[in-house]
């Protein structure tokens, strides 16, 4: 059992764009309006993006408005049963040619933005809590 959020992170001052650090922003935007949002505020950079969706977000069209913005796509488990499989996430990030692999560590000299629901954003904090 995992413990509740508020003892992971004040869950309750996320907002658009939250910088973790000078390196990690998150995001918990979950839709193709927020990726819009996200691209237009951080033009200019690029970004190693981590990300999972649910399987009935439109995840295929927010990918492609992120993709200029990204270095390539850091692929996060989530614990949910509603999330996408990882071998269909891959199949879609390979199909609009976006660099990506599994998720594993955090590169201190990296620039990264967590970006999708609650729970992604949750398993990348607890993640975290782990290294």
């Amino acid at each position: 059992r995992r413990p509740p959020r508020s003892t992971l992170f004040p869950y309750t001052t996320l907002s658009d764009l939250t910088n973790i650090n000078d390196k990690i922003i998150v995001d918990v935007g979950h839709n193709v309006l927020a990726a819009k949002s996200i691209v237009s505020a951080l033009s200019g950079d690029k970004y190693i993006i981590i990300y999972n969706s649910y399987k009935d977000k439109n995840y295929k069209e927010i990918l492609e408005i992120l993709k200029p913005i990204a270095l390539h796509v850091e692929i996060i488990d989530v614990d949910e049963t509603r999330i996408e499989e990882l071998k269909v996430m891959k199949m879609t990030l390979d199909s609009l040619n976006i660099k990506n692999s599994k998720f594993k560590e955090i590169n201190k000299d990296e620039k990264y933005l967590v970006f999708g629901s609650f729970s992604v954003v949750e398993s990348f904090l607890n993640k975290m809590m782990e290294i």
